[in-house]
């Protein structure tokens, strides 16, 4: 079950649509509740329309890759692009406006983020930005699937970041 899916995009906003397709293809196989689907793709859809929107210099093309994978009781998706660095964790959210009238537009993603999913983790290896989101899952798999545990960047600081983008 620690099969590996991999899906790679530009950084263009017309490819997000893709992902919420690929997400509902991989729900099936990977045993993934409605719920769970929902957490993962509004998660994607804001992480992807961050790095789209800042990570790049305008009119450059880069790709931005999406694994993802599922352990015995948690889903894990890792974003990684070579934009400019950025870490979600250490982004400061705006206070909670006073009234409808001064909340701002926009600007919610990364509190989404942190509300829907279970775990969130960053890590810059070289040139490469890997965000890390975890999803607890009910239903656990049964341990004869089992497989070997996925090696992710930041597991072991003291080894550094491993190559195998």
């Amino acid at each position: 079950m620690n099969q590996r899916h991999r899906l790679t995009l530009r950084n263009e906003r017309a490819e997000i649509a893709r992902v919420s397709a690929w997400i509902d293809t991989l729900s099936g196989p990977l045993g993934l509740s409605s719920r769970t689907v929902q957490a993962v793709q509004l998660c994607l859809e804001e992480a992807l329309t961050n790095i789209i929107s800042h990570a790049f210099a305008p009119g450059t093309v880069h790709d931005v890759r999406i694994t993802l994978w599922r352990d015995d009781t948690i889903l894990h998706v890792e974003v990684t692009d070579d934009g400019v660095p950025f870490d979600p964790m250490t982004y400061e959210l705006p206070a909670a406006p006073r009234d409808l009238e001064s909340a701002p537009i926009g600007g919610l993603g990364i509190k989404l983020m942190r509300s829907f999913a279970d775990g969130i983790a960053y890590r810059r290896c070289g040139a490469m930005n890997r965000l890390t989101l975890s999803f607890l899952i009910a239903e656990p798999v049964p341990k004869q699937i089992g497989g070997l545990e996925p090696a992710r960047c930041g597991d072991r600081a003291v080894h550094g970041c491993r190559g195998d983008l």
